[in-house]
């Protein structure tokens, strides 16, 4: 083989109504597809959002795509 991996990447936007138990549901789905939280920048104050980045294997990423979607309304992907 030629040691090449594939890298695919995927921005999403989720309206959810209560954007701290989301991250915690979220990091959760993320983990039970086996990946694991690179990177977190959350505010809970005024306009509460939070950006998450998962690194996942690529035959678990459509599923934890289709799952975090899955916690609130989809707005961009």
């Amino acid at each position: 083989g030629s040691g090449r991996q594939i890298i695919s990447t995927a921005e999403m936007t989720v309206a959810v109504d209560d954007v701290g138990a989301s991250v915690g549901q979220a990091v959760d789905a993320a983990v039970a597809a086996g990946a694991v939280l690179y990177g977190q920048d959350s505010t809970l104050e005024r306009d509460p959002r939070a950006t998450l980045t998962f690194k996942v294997a690529p035959e678990g990423f459509g599923a934890l795509q289709d799952r975090l979607a899955e916690l609130g309304a989809l707005r961009s992907q």
